[in-house]
């Protein structure tokens, strides 16, 4: 669904033909390989694609990277 849904967003600038200044993209910090493996590599994966989209589109592209959030008490 990560990935899917990048290379949706990618789809959608390349239809459209109009160009965009920039994009930004929540992702996740890395917070250990044996937590969540499947959704992590989904969200390097989903990175790249728009890194690379970036650079063939002339975009800018800025990626956060908070951690993991957790907890009873949430500000």
């Amino acid at each position: 669904l990560i990935r899917d849904t990048a290379e949706a967003a990618i789809e959608g600038i390349r239809a459209t033909g109009a160009p965009i200044k920039g994009m930004a993209y929540v992702s996740a910090a890395r917070f250990g390989t044996s937590l969540l493996p499947t959704y992590m590599a989904m969200k390097r994966e989903a990175e790249d694609l728009l890194i690379k989209a970036s650079e063939q589109l002339k975009f800018r592209l800025v990626i956060a990277r908070p951690g993991f959030i957790y907890g009873h008490e949430r500000w």
